[in-house]
């Protein structure tokens, strides 16, 4: 086992200890975090004897300069504007779902660009108050932006840059995509499971938009509906986007080609209480059949991220162990995802705006206030590996690489403020995939380097 001399920072005494012979995944170590007892709990993400390199590789952020193209912005306080205490861009624009999406960057240091994306997405949504639910291809920033980087790591600056230069197409995330590495996935496969889910709908029907028959009336989702090929059990583990998949229907307004009939009741016309297209046309079978639209939606966006979530952290989970050597960048292609029905030209989004935010408090969360998530960078040591709850604040000084998260927010705990922060290492990693880290210290230099944009809608 690896030794490794860390000096650790007892926040609650300020006073450095002694150096330790603990191995950053080691239980000794995790033990060693906890006793300081500071304002968070560690406890096991990662594999005890995962190498070093793997770890490294989810670190993908790039120190560069500022594109001097790239200005900052200073945000003023108008009067009666008021800092909440608390925030969450989560609950504050609850139709905005992809701000909980947790994105997992698969083996690939794509950190800078899953971030961005996130949070060009969210911004999207937020500031078309909802109406655009378009999620950002990280996939199509990833492989396509040449100055800003790729799975050997990137710099977020350039990312909002290139969105508002060149544009990026729509995408998913692999948690809403077509790949075919997980074993939910079951192309014409009837009545093959056992666990019983009724309402697969209801919880987050606002999201789900519309299917090509009738989900729900006015006041509620309906409570069983389904057009694919018979049978009503799903995995109790059947991740939500899979059902997503199956939902493929666009609402368009104002199709002036297409005409709207208005029937006219006769004066003997009756209308059943109880009708059953089945039975009243018995020698159409078409009526009668079952069809199975398969693993096919109409696609959620123009490309999709193709590097599969895989097994990080040493579990039973599902998914394939993660490659020795890890992912190569994807191949900029410059067409859609195949059964997307824009151009690639078409899908893009644009940035009307794109800016770093000055390293202060307050200018952060008014950005955030005002306009949604925003993406910033941290230096990354050992401890960080092994974060489970509370507020996280570095007790090491092993320093690991640098790594682009996601802030949707801000609060205090036990008396610490902190920033509310998403991760890309999917749900398993930390709180479900998210983390507090403390703030207003620059914690890891968190406040130093924050980027954003706006849309162009």
């Amino acid at each position: 086992m690896i030794a490794f001399g860390l000096l650790a920072l007892v926040a609650v005494s300020g006073v450095i200890s002694a150096s330790v012979p603990f191995h950053f995944l080691s239980d000794e170590y995790i033990d060693h975090i906890n006793s300081l007892q500071t304002t968070w709990k560690a406890g096991r993400n990662f594999p005890k004897d995962m190498p070093l390199s793997n770890i490294k590789r989810r670190m993908g952020v790039i120190r560069g300069e500022k594109s001097k193209n790239l200005k900052t912005v200073r945000h003023v306080r108008v009067e009666g504007e008021t800092i909440p205490d608390t925030f969450d861009a989560r609950e504050n624009w609850p139709d905005c779902k992809s701000i909980g999406l947790i994105r997992d960057q698969s083996d690939c240091g794509s950190c800078w660009a899953v971030a961005a994306a996130a949070a060009m997405s969210d911004r999207i949504c937020i500031l078309s108050k909802g109406k655009d639910q378009s999620l950002v291809s990280d996939e199509d920033l990833n492989s396509c932006c040449k100055s800003c980087g790729d799975c050997d790591g990137g710099i977020p600056y350039a990312a909002w840059e290139y969105w508002q230069q060149t544009g990026i197409v729509t995408g998913v995330s692999h948690e809403l995509s077509e790949f075919i590495h997980v074993p939910w996935q079951y192309p014409h496969m009837a009545a093959q499971f056992s666990p019983a889910f009724l309402h697969p709908l209801e919880e987050v029907h606002p999201f789900l938009q519309l299917h090509d028959i009738n989900l729900s009336n006015e006041s509620k989702p309906a409570d069983h509906v389904e057009s694919w090929q018979e049978f009503s059990h799903f995995p109790k583990d059947m991740p939500l986007s899979h059902i997503k998949r199956r939902l493929g229907a666009l609402e368009i307004e104002n199709q002036a080609n297409l005409q709207t009939v208005h029937h006219v009741k006769a004066d003997d016309e009756v209308i059943p209480d109880t009708f059953d297209a089945r039975e009243k046309w018995p020698n159409c079978e078409s009526i009668r059949l079952i069809r199975d639209q398969s693993e096919c939606g109409s696609g959620w966006g123009c490309k999709a991220y193709s590097l599969p979530p895989c097994e990080h952290y040493g579990t039973t989970g599902g998914l394939p162990q993660c490659p020795s050597e890890g992912y190569y960048t994807p191949d900029c292609v410059g067409s859609c995802d195949k059964g997307y029905t824009l151009s690639y030209n078409d899908s893009k989004t644009y940035a009307a705006q794109a800016y770093t935010i000055i390293g202060n408090v307050e200018q952060i969360q008014l950005e955030i206030l005002r306009n949604g998530p925003v993406a910033a960078i941290f230096t990354m040591n050992s401890d960080f590996l092994n974060y489970k709850s509370g507020v996280y604040q570095d007790i090491s000084l092993d320093y690991f690489g640098t790594h682009a998260v996601r802030v949707i927010g801000w609060g205090e705990e036990n008396n610490v403020p902190f920033w509310l922060i998403t991760n890309s290492w999917n749900e398993d990693w930390g709180d479900k995939g998210t983390f507090k880290i403390r703030r207003g210290t620059n914690e890891c230099r968190i406040e130093n380097q924050v980027s954003a944009g706006l849309p162009r809608l």
